[in-house]
C-alpha cells in the first residue's frame, strides 16, 4: 500500500486511477494491486512470464514486449501510474525512459524501485569469491540519493514518498558465513558467527536505512507543476 498511501495523500482517488506495471515479472504488483481494488495492467520481456502470469490472473492482463520497446511504451502510455520494480537499473538508457515519461502528459505518478550503491557493493568487492547479489546478473546501473534526486529534476518528477530499506547487514553476514565455511579453519566458527551476528541484523540495518546509504529505495515521484 505504499504507492496507494502516497497518491491518497495528495487527495488523488487511488481507485479511480489505472496503473501500468512495466518489468512486470509474473504480474505479482498486478494481481496485488487488484486484490485491492486497483486496475493494474504489466509488460513484461518474458514471454514464459507473461504466459503464467495471465493464467494465474484469469485474464490477459500482462503483455509480452522487447527490451527495446520500453521507450516507445513509455511515450504512448495513457495511465496515469505507472511502476517500475526492479527495472531501471536493467536498462541501457534509464535516463531516457525517465525523461519520457516526464514528458508524456497521461502520466502523473512512478513508483520505481533501484539498487543503491551502499556498503554491499563494498562487501561483494571484498569477498570476490561469494555471489554477488547487487552487482551481479545484468545490473548496468546503482544509484545514490544525489543520483536520483538528478534524474527527477532531469525528468520533471519530484519526490512525495520515500522508503529506504536494504539487505546490506544480512549480506554482511551471507559473505562471512560462506567464506568461513569454504575455509573451515575452525568447526564452530560458523556457528559462533549465527549465534553473534543474527540477533544484530535489523538494528544495524535501521542505521543504514535512516542514513539512506541502503541498498534499495523505492520512490514514488510525482509529475512538477509547469
Amino acid at each position: 500500500t505504499f504507492l496507494l498511501d502516497a497518491i491518497a495523500r495528495d487527495g488523488v482517488d487511488v481507485h479511480a486511477q489505472t496503473v501500468a506495471d512495466i518489468g512486470a515479472g509474473s504480474g505479482y504488483l498486478v494481481s496485488a494491486l487488484g486484490v485491492l481494488g486497483v486496475h493494474a495492467v504489466g509488460y513484461e520481456v518474458s514471454a514464459d512470464q507473461v504466459a503464467h502470469g495471465n493464467a494465474m490472473l484469469g485474464a490477459p492482463r500482462l503483455t509480452c514486449m522487447g527490451i527495446r520497446a520500453i521507450e516507445q511504451l513509455a511515450h504512448d502510455l495513457t495511465a496515469p501510474v505507472v511502476t517500475m520494480v526492479g527495472l531501471l537499473e536493467h536498462l541501457e538508457n534509464p535516463t531516457r525512459v525517465m525523461r519520457l515519461l516526464g514528458k508524456n502528459p497521461n502520466v502523473r505518478y512512478v513508483l520505481v524501485t533501484v539498487p543503491l550503491f551502499s556498503p554491499t557493493v563494498f562487501f561483494e568487492a571484498a569477498f570476490p569469491r561469494v555471489h554477488p547479489r547487487h552487482l551481479g546478473g545484468r545490473h548496468t546501473h546503482v544509484y545514490s540519493n544525489q543520483s536520483l534526486a538528478w534524474l527527477e529534476q532531469a525528468s520533471g518528477f519530484e519526490r512525495c514518498a520515500e522508503w529506504w530499506f536494504g539487505t546490506d547487514i544480512a549480506d554482511l553476514y551471507r559473505n562471512i558465513h560462506v567464506t568461513l565455511a569454504e575455509q573451515q579453519q575452525h568447526p564452530r566458527a560458523v556457528a559462533l558467527w549465527e549465534e553473534m551476528f543474527l540477533p544484530l541484523i535489523d538494528d544495524l540495518q535501521l542505521v543504514l536505512d535512516q542514513r539512506k546509504v541502503a541498498s534499495e529505495v523505492q520512490l514514488v515521484l510525482r509529475k512538477r507543476s509547469a
